[in-house]
């Protein structure tokens, strides 16, 4: 038995979930496709939540690295 059977054997074991989730995460790796994520209502309701809250203000990628550099000097 191949490192590889041993280690599909124990997935075959987890929930039909786990499963999916693991075969998509390895499909992406091998095909370099994005992984799909897939959540729970609460998780969409939360998500949705704070996407809607404009009172929250959030800085661009370059202003974080300029902060960085700033800081780090990197």
């Amino acid at each position: 038995m191949t490192k590889l059977d041993r280690v599909l054997e124990r997935v075959r074991a987890l929930p039909e979930a786990e499963q999916d989730a693991l075969a998509a995460e390895l499909e992406a790796w091998l095909g370099g496709a994005a992984i799909a994520v897939s959540l729970t209502p609460e998780q969409e309701e939360e998500l949705s939540r704070r996407l809607a809250d404009r009172s929250k203000t959030y800085v661009s990628h370059d202003e974080v690295a300029a902060q960085f550099e700033k800081k780090y000097g990197r």
